[in-house]
């Protein structure tokens, strides 16, 4: 089932994109081999986490950046088109690849937990570092949660580091609150920054201090879940 959701949104996508100009993945062909049903993208080269490492974490140019950002925008802006209404769902450094590692042109890859806005199949989805208010929140969600993590990524790849690097959905949503609150909002708005937790059926209130020094590690980097929409 997840196989013929994520290549219709593939083949979708390739539809819509005659002129290949969407900076989305290129979907060539899809075969099964010994029962494994198989994939072939076009050949890109290393992931904007990779090309962040490779610079000791120091951070890349504003002016690569800016060629980044506009190349995204772009992806999404075609996602987001009314031919195809895709959510991406799990945009994060690992899932932008570089056409050519010497160049500035990407793609944006692993649509296998995309939906469309109108067949939403999972509400636990993003990886958390890049994981939109609400979602965390369980709130209803729309292609704006990709946009979300855009910004979380183009201030990563500038810093270094990651710009909300909660160690649990808990304190993701505690530092979202310390950077993007004010103590007023959180007061005439309290009820929002209170969230449910299904695996101990919690309900979690948020206070405005946050936990420091929460050490960059990649298993932090939580995959997107598949946790079905009940």
């Amino acid at each position: 089932m997840s196989y013929v959701r994520h290549y219709s949104l593939l083949t979708l996508q390739y539809s819509s994109d005659v002129y290949f100009l969407s900076s989305a993945v290129r979907l060539l062909s899809a075969f099964e081999h010994k029962n494994h049903q198989c994939l072939v993208f076009e050949m890109l080269s290393l992931n904007l986490y990779e090309l962040l490492k490779n610079t000791q974490f120091d951070g890349v140019s504003l002016n690569l950046i800016r060629k980044f950002a506009k190349q995204i925008l772009r992806a999404l802006q075609f996602l987001a088109g009314r031919n195809v209404d895709v959510i991406h769902c799990d945009l994060k450094p690992e899932n932008i690849l570089l056409r050519h590692p010497k160049r500035s042109g990407i793609k944006v890859i692993d649509f296998g937990s995309s939906c469309r806005s109108n067949n939403q199949m999972y509400s636990y989805i993003q990886s958390r570092f890049y994981r939109s208010p609400e979602v965390l929140l369980g709130l209803p969600y729309t292609v704006a949660i990709d946009v979300w993590s855009l910004g979380c990524i183009l201030v990563e790849m500038h810093t270094g580091e990651p710009l909300f690097s909660g160690s649990d959905q808990f304190d993701q949503m505690r530092k979202i609150v310390k950077v993007s609150a004010t103590k007023r909002l959180i007061h005439d708005m309290h009820s929002l920054f209170c969230f449910h937790d299904d695996s101990s059926n919690i309900t979690h209130f948020l206070p405005l201090d946050s936990r420091h020094g929460t050490r960059r590690c990649r298993d932090e980097y939580e995959g997107a879940a598949t946790q079905p929409v009940l």
